[in-house]
């Protein structure tokens, strides 16, 4: 948390793996817009990593033509 018990931006920037600067080095939107570009965002690195572990194994599909 940053000041006044803010979110800070560059920290939320950080847990989604996004380089320093990503969002909170471009010049102009102030802290709310920022927050707002990060929003939610997925982060893909870790996505990745959860479909690599909760996904089976792409194999032959019974279904499919040799």
């Amino acid at each position: 948390m940053g000041r006044a018990g803010r979110l800070n931006a560059r920290f939320a920037e950080g847990t989604q793996d996004l380089s320093r600067g990503w969002v909170t080095g471009t010049p102009g939107p102030g802290h709310p817009t920022q927050l707002a570009a990060l929003g939610d965002g997925a982060v893909p690195q870790r996505a990745a990593r959860a479909l690599e572990r909760l996904a089976p194994p792409l194999g032959h599909c019974p279904h499919q033509a040799r």
